[in-house]
């Protein structure tokens, strides 16, 4: 993921993170890093929603029915659903040994 941030004197610059399936079982990232990434993350997906068009556009072009209110609804029920499914992957794999994880003192 690459993408612009603010720094807190109010420079622009470049961040780039990236997660390698080839590294994956190997490397060790501090909770810090993917806290710092994961907020990367949300934030330059709040900004791309943010710009994503004109409210009164939308609104017009999605008309008064609920369809799309119910296919948001059944897109977000099937994504939490795949989470579910992805964490629970995600801990087998760390009760069968197959992936080390460690905690991290603060």
């Amino acid at each position: 993921m690459v993408a612009w941030a603010d720094s807190q004197r109010g420079e622009k610059r470049l961040e780039k993170a990236s997660v390698s399936a080839k590294t994956r079982h190997s490397h060790q990232a501090r909770a810090a890093d993917l806290n710092r990434y994961a907020r990367l993350c949300g934030w330059t997906l709040a900004r791309a929603h943010a710009r994503s068009g004109d409210p009164v556009a939308i609104a017009g072009y999605l008309g008064s029915s609920d369809t799309f209110d119910r296919a948001v609804t059944e897109l977000a029920e099937r994504y939490a659903d795949q989470n579910e499914r992805d964490y629970e992957a995600f801990l087998e794999e760390i009760r069968s040994g197959r992936l080390e994880a460690a905690s991290e003192s603060s």
